[in-house]
């Protein structure tokens, strides 16, 4: 399936970083900060995926999912307050906890070297890609997204996050190719119906967080790899056969 693709987009948090515990983590401080009942952790994850899934077309579903938690919480707080207490949380994590996944970097540095177009469409904020880029050593001295990838899109460039297809078809529309030609990378029910819609081959890269709907994620996707060390095989059998 890799032999006729010559864009390569990749989701971030999830797919090439391990992320997704640490976002469970500050939400778990940061509900125990409000006063509320933090739940186990994937009741937690699925709350806050469902919540934002629901605000997709908002202006800010991270608002919305902090106005969610004010109610349950009944905090005095305002969503916004919440929304900055959250990222004031996030941001030691951001810049020294969170790490590519093994061989991610490989498989990035090798589709670069086989001149392939690499491309990073997540629902992140540019202001954490900005801080992997430059305040996470071990994320840019590994892999400087600046560098690897020729666009950088995020859910401060679209209306709607994932699971709208709003972002892929954005990067379609500005590359001017056709999605027959390009491949997504997801690990996540929301990103990999996003990449469907907009009607790409979608390879779910496995995650731990992920885990309760592997069986669906492999019925939806074209195909599924366990870590990044079969990715790199299966890409360099598929290039170099």
């Amino acid at each position: 399936m890799f032999k006729n693709k010559d864009v390569f987009i990749f989701d971030l948090d999830g797919t090439l970083i391990d992320s997704l515990g640490m976002w469970n983590e500050v939400d778990r401080l940061l509900i125990t900060f409000l006063g509320g009942d933090p739940l186990e952790e994937h009741a937690r994850q699925v709350r806050r995926e469902t919540i934002l899934s629901e605000a997709k077309a908002d202006p800010d579903p991270y608002l919305v999912y902090c106005g969610v938690l004010k109610e349950v919480c009944k905090s005095e707080l305002s969503p916004a307050e919440i929304k900055k207490k959250r990222y004031e949380i996030s941001a030691s994590f951001l810049r020294n906890t969170v790490s590519l996944k093994p061989d991610a970097a490989e498989v990035l540095h090798l589709l670069k070297q086989m001149g392939k177009t690499l491309v990073l469409a997540s629902s992140t904020s540019r202001a954490n890609v900005n801080i992997y880029s430059t305040e996470n050593p071990g994320i840019y001295e590994k892999a400087y997204f600046p560098d690897l990838f020729s666009l950088i899109y995020t859910r401060d460039d679209v209306a709607q996050i994932k699971p709208s297809p709003e972002v892929y078809g954005k990067v379609l529309k500005t590359l001017g190719v056709p999605a027959q030609r390009c491949v997504a990378f997801e690990d996540s029910l929301a990103g990999v119906q996003s990449a469907k819609d907009a009607g790409l081959d979608t390879v779910c890269m496995h995650d731990t967080y992920s885990e309760p709907d592997e069986e669906l994620l492999k019925e939806m996707s074209s195909a599924y790899f366990d870590s990044f060390s079969a990715l790199k095989s299966a890409l360099t059998d598929a290039f170099h056969a």
